[in-house]
Formats: C-alpha cells, sequence, structure tokens
C-alpha cells in the first residue's frame, strides 16, 4: 500500500503545482493591466484580462484529470486495506477531494463568478490535507 500512498502524495502536489501556476496566471493578468506599457517594453507577457474566465476554466478542467486519479486510488485503499485506521484517514481524504471536485464543477459551470484567484487555494489548502492524511497512512500501525 506504501506505493499508492506515494502515487497519492505525488498527485496531490502536482495537483497543487497546477493550481498555484493558474492562480499566479489569473492574479497578474488581472493585476498588471495598469503596467502593460511597461511590461510590453521589457518584453514580459500576461495573460489579458478578457482570458481570466477561459483561464478559470482551464485550471478546472486541468484538476479534474489528477482529481479523480486521486479519488479513484482513495478507493481502491479503502477496499484492499487491511487497517481500519488508514481506511478512515482515506475516507477523510475522499471528504477533502470531493470538495475540491464540488467547486472543480462550480468553476466549470460558472468560470465568470468561480474565479481561480479566489477560489485556487481551496485546492492547495485540501490537497494539503490529502497529503498529510497520505503521510499518517504511512505510518499507521495495527
Amino acid at each position: 500500500m506504501k506505493k499508492h500512498h506515494f502515487a497519492l502524495i505525488g498527485i496531490a502536489f502536482i495537483t497543487i503545482i497546477v493550481s498555484l501556476f493558474f492562480g499566479m496566471s489569473i492574479q497578474n493578468a488581472q493585476d498588471n493591466f495598469l503596467i502593460d506599457h511597461l511590461n510590453i517594453e521589457d518584453g514580459i507577457n500576461y495573460f489579458d484580462v478578457n482570458e481570466v474566465p477561459k483561464l478559470s476554466f482551464t485550471a478546472a478542467i486541468v484538476s479534474l484529470i489528477f482529481l479523480f486519479s486521486l479519488l479513484g486510488l482513495e478507493i481502491y485503499i479503502i477496499k484492499k486495506s487491511q487497517h481500519k485506521k488508514v481506511k478512515h484517514l482515506a475516507l477523510g481524504a475522499i471528504i477533502f477531494i470531493s470538495i475540491i471536485l464540488i467547486f472543480a464543477f462550480l468553476t466549470i459551470f460558472n468560470p465568470h463568478y468561480f474565479n481561480f484567484k479566489s477560489f485556487g487555494m481551496i485546492w492547495v489548502i485540501f490537497c494539503l490535507n490529502v497529503i498529510f492524511i497520505n503521510l499518517v497512512s504511512l505510518f499507521v500501525k495495527k
């Protein structure tokens, strides 16, 4: 089971990286429109403010790939684990992943309101919880 926990930790970390990338891109697109003329002179390019809903939609779609794999591996751990504590920890991780999935679908259906700049930290914080849960699960003994 340790391989599965390490895989979950890796996938959750990749989800955090993806979320931070899109969150920073949206942050730059929304905040740097005032200094566009300076960025053009320096050769720095950011996404346009008009692309923010598209970026939020893309972030949610890309993260869905990782979220479904996280969910599938956690369900596999619940089915195959012999330790009751590990099953309970995996159930807690499934709750966190489900919350992220709810916000991902809300972002897909309404990317204008569910801006990834504001709601992207949900991905990061709950994925950090999934990482912590799987780190604890590595050291659980009977």
